[in-house]
């Protein structure tokens, strides 16, 4: 039997296995990813379907985004109805108001199916290696060896389902994402303590023909008054799919479970008045719902967990798939640049440090929701004795406005730590999401999107606001001195993991001229001045603005300042020359 060796083992052919092997093979990585189901051989299947705006910020800025664009229901908007009339003072369509600062101000509805096809073909072609039908038995891992020594490696033994024929993998680090039952998180004896709640979700996914208005706007809510609060997703391919909660009455009804006859019925009822008809079901499941979060996220370093293999919670705010591709995105760039030998080892444990957190605030919103669109009224807010007196649907509108930005990403933050330092100029926080915004080339007046320009291949980013040129030259001649030292961090650090770009605050017909010839990256103009004014620089002092290859903001200072950048960075990078 010959030994397979990879940088980087993925067990689970999931979204966030397929984006983390994206983003690591876009770092020129050798990695795998092992699936133990063949899916071509099963159904068209709903589950995680929804994407929000930050989500589709880090897919495109790993080049993922188009192509599920092109099979996606684009959703850029939402209804909400109670009696058959419309109701604007609640529902979902909310968020979409607070969605201005970004270009993805929508959301996509697409299958898993589909977004794993997607994925895959794009993993593929990047040069990933994919195995189906193949599950884990056994693994062993270095232990008390640095994350970054070559000694270190992982052993999985992998068995192949139909045939019973062995294989082993080798591998400097092994990633679970494989799910709400993994086996991963079992081998290496970390526990997930499991809420089981009472909650229990159905949803039937089909071509679904109704009379509601606006059935094909992205989504619907329908305050049911025996139903709870109804969900209508308009899906890829012409679907659709409706949610509900199965309550006290249906439980006394059919019990914990149901047919899918029964699940159409009920949903017939719970669009009422509207009606309903199914020409085809695609799929339909009745779950219960378990929340948790992991113990812990990495083992020896060695071993590492990311989406539902981590955390595990309902699909009643669709932040499932979202959350995973966050993990992922988190992680990639941090593993890779380790094994590049960019990155200090200790970058690592922000993975854990940064995501554990957010997971944990998930789990709370998610007990909130899951309940509410129940119509129950969680504990913290009254319980049963506060249910005479409060709305569940009132309720449940209040939770979820306060909520918006961390649902759609777009507030998602993390805290100081090693790779986040407190910003000392401009107005942005560190540890939050970079402003996005439009930027020319020298040339053709065409716009371009700062996010894609800085595109995620697991370098950082530094963008210099050079200001005005003529008021700024002796402060850019000052930073560029800097840089250029030998013991500076721009000099030590690896070519590929670090990234400049020059933003003038105005056209320029000849911007190296202006620039005295001094450059930092390739040129590019804020002509409306709009990027300096959201990073607080003007066009008198410029500044500096150090970007994570996650699009976070790491860093901030002023223009003069190339010491302090150094200093963050020799927090983080491997500086290539010894004794510096």
């Amino acid at each position: 039997m010959t030994e397979w060796k990879y940088d980087v083992v993925i067990i689970g052919g999931g979204p966030v296995g397929l984006v983390l092997g994206c983003a690591l093979q876009r770092m020129k990585l050798s990695t795998i990813v092992v699936e133990r189901l063949v899916k071509k051989d099963l159904p068209v299947v709903g589950r995680a379907t929804t994407l929000y705006p930050r989500t589709l910020e880090l897919l495109d800025q790993l080049d993922l985004l188009e192509i599920l664009n092109q099979v996606a229901v684009i959703a850029r908007g939402s209804v909400n109805y109670k009696d058959g009339k419309r109701v604007t003072s609640r529902g979902w369509h909310a968020m979409f108001s607070q969605m201005s600062e970004t270009f993805q101000n929508y959301c996509i509805n697409i299958r898993i199916t589909y977004s794993e096809e997607l994925i895959a073909e794009a993993y593929l072609q990047q040069g990933g290696k994919m195995i189906v039908g193949w599950e884990m038995e056994t693994m062993e891992w270095s232990k008390n060896i640095s994350v970054d020594s070559p000694d270190g490696e992982v052993t999985a033994s992998l068995r192949k389902v139909d045939t019973g024929a062995r294989q082993e993998i080798r591998s400097f680090f092994l990633v679970g994402a494989d799910g709400g039952s993994s086996t991963v998180r079992r081998l290496a004896g970390i526990t997930m303590p499991l809420d089981k709640s009472t909650n229990t979700l159905i949803r039937i996914d089909g071509v679904i023909k109704t009379d509601m208005p606006e059935a094909n706007t992205g989504f619907a809510s329908i305050e049911s008054p025996t139903h709870g609060n109804v969900l209508w997703v308009a899906l890829d391919h012409g679907r659709a799919r409706i949610g509900y909660s199965l309550n006290p009455r249906l439980v006394e009804k059919y019990g914990q479970s149901m047919t899918k006859e029964q699940i159409m019925h009920e949903a017939e009822t719970a669009m009422a008045p509207f009606k309903i008809k199914f020409e085809t079901v695609d799929w339909h499941t009745t779950y219960k719902i378990n929340q948790g979060v992991a113990d812990r996220f990495v083992v020896d370093g060695r071993i590492i967990l990311a989406g539902d293999s981590c955390h595990i919670h309902s699909s009643a705010a669709a932040q499932g798939m979202n959350t995973g591709v966050h993990d992922a995105v988190n992680l990639a760039w941090k593993l890779g640049g380790i094994i590049r030998g960019w990155y200090l080892p200790s970058v690592m444990e922000t993975y854990e440090l940064e995501r554990r957190a957010i997971a944990l605030q998930l789990i709370q919103l998610d007990r909130d929701f899951a309940s509410l669109v129940r119509g129950v009224i969680p504990e913290k807010y009254g319980g049963d004795a506060a249910a005479s007196s409060t709305d569940a649907n009132q309720l449940l509108r209040q939770v979820w406005d306060g909520s918006i930005q961390f649902n759609i990403g777009l507030g998602i933050h993390y805290p100081e730590n090693l790779i986040n330092q407190a910003a000392n100029y401009g107005c942005l926080i560190s540890g939050r999401r970079a402003p996005d915004g439009l930027l020319y080339a020298p040339g053709p007046r065409i716009p371009q999107q700062l996010q894609r320009i800085t595109s995620n291949k697991g370098a950082y980013w530094i963008l210099v606001f050079t200001g005005n040129p003529l008021l700024t030259i002796d402060k850019l001649h000052s930073l560029r001195a800097s840089l250029n030292h030998p013991s500076s961090f721009a000099q030590l650090m690896h070519p590929e993991s670090l990234n400049f770009l020059s933003i003038l605050p105005a056209w320029n017909n000849q911007a190296r001229t202006a620039m005295q010839n001094l450059s930092f990256g390739r040129f590019w103009f804020d002509v409306d001045n709009s990027i300096y004014d959201r990073y607080g620089f003007s066009a008198e002092n410029g500044g500096v603005a150090v970007l994570r290859p996650d699009g976070i903001l790491a860093f901030a200072t002023q223009l003069t300042a190339g010491d302090e950048v150094g200093e963050y960075f020799r927090g983080v990078a491997k500086m290539q020359k010894t004794g510096t």
